[in-house]
């Protein structure tokens, strides 16, 4: 992570990356360490800190006959290609940089994401029965794996959310269910619950708050349940309905991103029920408007091939890129972070066209979802993502044209 754009190592590269004798980059080789690993050669009286030039780089690649092979073993099964590296360099920051927010952290999910009672013979639209979703159950990691809550929750504190698991270019395969106590854009406890007559909700929140005095490790910032939903204030800062919300993966190889629109929720149905709006949550970022023309400009720029592009070298890599060369990760607010996203014009034509571009793709996309079979979109998401892309081909290499030009890339 010392030779990409890694926050913490900005110091290490400045003064030793950039002035160094030789890189020896072995992220392909295997079986080596658990990420990718590379070795930085220097001496005092090497070059001036800071100075950006390319630095002599020795690429290995191959399969080590065994962990621990000496050199000459290594030497007969080892490729090596004499390159350069040059550290990558921001274009500059997104006016929108501080306007984009992660997703609250609603976990663990096991507390909150919901499902009807499949047992229960009538479902009550008002104070539904509901149970932990089991789809969730994969994920879950210990002490929560295997914790399941059940209970009627007033359906006042049901919301929708996207795991970026179900996340498209331009368009999602499926919503999720969460309960959640939020009132006014406020959290409310089990005690504040029950004063409102909400006995649902607090029955549920009961349960929650024992699970999370058994389990949960606090700190300093996070004492409670209701601390660790509104980390950073990322849960009551979002607006559930009246905006259009611009959501990308917080992490992962590629960008994907979409655009949800929550104007007016009152017709939505997540799993058959009603729901209060739209929460991003913590494997998202988002950013709000009441402008869709701005909302779908800023999606088609984060879904342009070239943006994705750019960004990998600023990505941290994990232990699938340190096996296949590739595995970039962690995305956050980079995108905003290395390059100028100008704000949107609405008498620029490129903005207009964009907007307009990523506005037909979600139609196309969400035309895909509904005739698509239960086999289709249940499949891995990553080759979800790419039929996507290819069914959307000629619309991101318009994309690709107009944001190149309008950031100054290589197309």
């Amino acid at each position: 992570s010392i030779l990409t754009g890694a926050k913490q190592h900005a110091e290490f590269r400045k003064r030793f990356v950039t002035t160094a004798k030789l890189l020896i980059d072995c992220e392909q080789v295997t079986p080596l360490f658990n990420v990718p690993a590379c070795v930085v050669l220097w001496d005092k009286g090497q070059g001036t800190q800071g100075t950006k030039r390319a630095v002599p780089m020795l690429r290995l690649s191959g399969e080590l006959p065994t962990h621990n092979a000496s050199w000459q073993q290594a030497q007969k099964t080892l490729s090596f290609v004499e390159t350069t590296f040059t550290p990558p360099t921001a274009l500059g920051q997104s006016p929108y940089f501080k306007q984009v927010t992660q997703g609250a952290t609603i976990v663990p999910r096991c507390l909150w994401f919901v499902r009807p009672d499949p047992k229960a013979r009538v479902i009550d639209q008002r104070r539904p029965q509901l149970e932990t979703d089991p789809k969730i159950e994969p994920q879950a990691k210990a002490p929560w794996k295997g914790i399941r809550l059940q209970g009627s929750v007033e359906a006042e504190f049901l919301f929708a959310t996207l795991l970026s698991d179900d996340m498209l270019p331009f368009g999602y395969r499926q919503l999720s269910l969460v309960v959640l106590p939020l009132m006014n854009r406020k959290l409310i406890s089990a005690n504040d619950a029950i004063r409102k007559g909400k006995t649902g909700l607090a029955d549920w929140l009961r349960k929650a708050e024992k699970e999370w005095k058994q389990r949960a490790k606090t700190s300093q910032r996070i004492r409670s349940i209701y601390e660790r939903l509104d980390y950073d204030g990322n849960l009551t800062a979002q607006s559930p309905t009246g905006v259009y919300k611009l959501l990308y993966n917080t992490s992962g190889t590629h960008l994907c991103a979409c655009v949800v629109d929550a104007r007016d929720v009152s017709g939505w149905r997540v799993y058959d029920l009603p729901v209060q709006g739209f929460i991003s949550q913590h494997t998202t970022y988002w950013f709000e408007t009441t402008d869709d023309n701005e909302a779908h400009y800023l999606c088609a720029i984060l879904n342009a091939p070239c943006v994705d592009e750019f960004i990998k070298p600023f990505q941290p890599k994990g232990a699938f890129g340190a096996q296949k060369g590739k595995g970039e990760r962690h995305i956050c607010r980079l995108p905003f972070e290395v390059l100028p996203i100008p704000l949107f014009n609405p008498k620029d034509k490129r903005h207009h066209e964009l907007a307009q571009l990523s506005k037909a793709c979600h139609a196309k996309v969400a035309q895909l979802v509904a005739g698509a079979d239960e086999k289709t979109l249940s499949q891995n998401i990553g080759r979800l993502r790419q039929q996507v892309r290819e069914m959307l081909e000629s619309e991101l290499s318009q994309i690709n044209r107009l944001v190149a030009k309008l950031l100054g890339l290589p197309r």
